[in-house]
Order: structure tokens, then C-alpha cells, then sequence
């Protein structure tokens, strides 16, 4: 079991292309075979009072390690490559969502997730645990593909919230036309089933039985523009 980063830290965020939202400590043990992995969340401050809710994964923490984010995740949130970050650690063990409000970026983001049926409720919590109002995050819907969500309400309220087998997320429609606007919201429980090693890439992720891949479901084929890897950018 690792144990728990207890003080704040200043630690280097470094640029990636791992398809997921979480920190993962450079040089910590990742793969978290043969150990109980237990989340820790840190609120990070940062950018003239901006912040931040991450899970960390790859062990204790301590002030001067390298932690490394997704480059996507890291523009929205506006966090700059090698940029240095005070991460303080937060209590999350009575923070369980129950209910979670999600709403595509775009209409194009729209229209990717709804020519893919369920595949949001696949892969979401395999991407990120933390949830706040008003994030932005990327989630991979294939390999090369992914789609830009904003983070609604969540329930219950609070600062934030961590994302469980039995969350309900809410997908608000996102369409061109105004009759198509007003479709009602379309409530969905994450299923928990475990993929094979060739339909996801979570090499980065503990083996862990709070986390662990689902399999893409299949859904119609898509016209959308693919979103290049970040391993040629950084």
C-alpha cells in the first residue's frame, strides 16, 4: 500500500501524451502490481489563484519530483510544460459522486459521442476519478480520438467530487439547430467491465480493483478530424 503524500509539495509538471487526466509521479512505481493502490487527491494552486483537483499515481510525493499530465488536459487548465506547483493533499474519503452533469465542448464534440452511443460511460472513469464544476477535460473515445467535455453539477455539491462504479452522469445534448436543442438529457449509469490489452492503453494505470479498463463499445463509423499524439509536440 502506498502511503500518503501528508504535506504540500512543490513538484514540476511535465507534458505527456498519456491518454488520461491523472498525475502520474516520473519515476514512481506505476504499475501497482501486488499492492492495495489507494487514490490521493490533491488540490493545486497555481496561475493567480487558479486551481486544480488531481488523482496521483507512482507513490509519495515529496517536494522537487516530476509529475507528468496529459498536454491536452494541461491547456485547458492552463498549466504550462516544466511549470513548477504547489499541490497541498485533500481528504477524499466521504467525496463519492453520486450524480455528475457532463456537456460536450462543441457541437462536433457532440456529434462524435452520439455517433458512439455509450462509449463516454466506457471510458470515463478509466480517464479521470476527479470531478469539479466548470472543468474541462479530454476523453478518448479511440486511440486517436478524443472529445472535450465540460464538467456541469455534481451531487452532491462541493469543491469536488470523486467518480465511482455507481455515478450517474448526464450528458446534456449539444446540437446545431434549435429544434434539436431542446432534446432532453439522457442519464446513464458507468458499467465496470474489464477490457482486453488491445482495446484501451492504460499501461500508465495500477492494476488496481478500483480501476481498471473497459472495453470500446462499438458504434457507428466517424468523419470527425482525428487529434494528432502529443509524443511528437513535447
Amino acid at each position: 500500500m502506498y502511503a500518503k503524500t501528508m504535506a504540500s509539495v512543490v513538484v514540476i509538471f511535465e507534458l505527456a501524451s498519456q491518454k488520461n487526466c491523472f498525475l502520474i509521479r516520473k519515476g514512481g512505481n506505476n504499475s501497482g502490481k501486488g499492492e492495495s493502490v489507494q487514490i490521493q487527491v490533491f488540490e493545486a494552486s497555481y496561475a493567480e489563484g487558479k486551481k486544480a483537483y488531481f488523482s496521483l499515481f507512482g507513490g509519495v510525493l515529496k517536494s522537487g519530483d516530476t509529475v507528468t499530465i496529459n498536454g491536452l488536459y494541461a491547456a485547458k487548465l492552463g498549466i504550462k510544460d516544466l511549470q513548477q506547483i504547489v499541490l497541498k493533499p485533500v481528504s477524499c474519503s466521504e467525496i463519492h459522486c453520486q450524480k455528475v452533469q457532463v456537456e460536450p465542448l462543441s457541437v462536433d464534440d457532440w456529434e462524435i459521442l452520439e455517433r458512439n452511443g455509450s462509449t463516454l460511460e466506457n471510458c470515463l472513469m478509466n480517464q479521470v476519478r476527479v470531478v469539479w464544476p466548470g472543468q474541462v477535460l479530454p476523453v478518448w473515445v479511440e486511440k486517436s480520438i478524443c472529445v472535450f467535455i465540460t464538467i456541469g453539477e455534481i451531487d452532491p455539491l462541493g469543491k469536488f467530487s470523486l467518480l465511482g462504479t455507481n455515478t450517474t452522469v448526464i450528458v446534456t445534448p449539444k446540437s446545431r439547430s434549435l429544434k434539436r436543442a431542446g432534446s432532453q438529457h439522457q442519464p446513464f449509469k458507468m458499467p465496470y467491465r474489464q477490457a482486453t490489452q488491445d482495446q484501451t492503453d492504460n499501461s500508465l494505470l495500477p492494476d488496481s480493483p478500483h480501476i481498471k479498463p473497459t472495453p470500446m463499445l462499438p458504434g457507428k463509423e466517424m468523419h470527425s478530424q482525428k487529434v494528432p499524439t502529443l509524443a511528437s509536440e513535447y
